[in-house]
């Protein structure tokens, strides 16, 4: 299923964020939080998904909710006859590949 592109209700575009929170939620440790926030997620680590939409400017609530609740059925976009669409893990970009095995670009290797 496709990342979400943009928010029903208010129509802000948010498409490259979805990777971004993706990578930060798999490795925690590379999210863009102070030691003030860091002290607060070791008290509640519910609020870390808080932090990380905030850190990625998405403030509104309709568009926290389109990205808490997407849920990504898989990694392979399309299959076209051997050839897959994937999506880049490291610079967000579209990249048609044989295998599966590297999910990054030519210019990210």
């Amino acid at each position: 299923m496709y990342p979400p592109v943009c928010c029903f209700s208010c129509g802000r575009v948010f498409g490259s964020k979805w990777y971004r929170y993706q990578a930060i939620i798999r490795e925690p440790h590379t999210a863009p939080l102070t030691c003030d926030q860091w002290a607060r997620v070791a008290a509640k680590p519910e609020v870390f998904q808080g932090f990380v939409l905030t850190s990625l400017g998405l403030t509104r609530l309709c568009c926290r909710a389109r990205i808490l609740t997407h849920v990504e059925k898989s990694d392979t976009l399309t299959d076209l006859d051997g050839w897959m669409l994937l999506a880049c893990r490291k610079c967000d970009k579209m990249v048609l590949k044989r295998e599966m095995r590297e999910q990054v670009c030519a210019a990210c290797q």
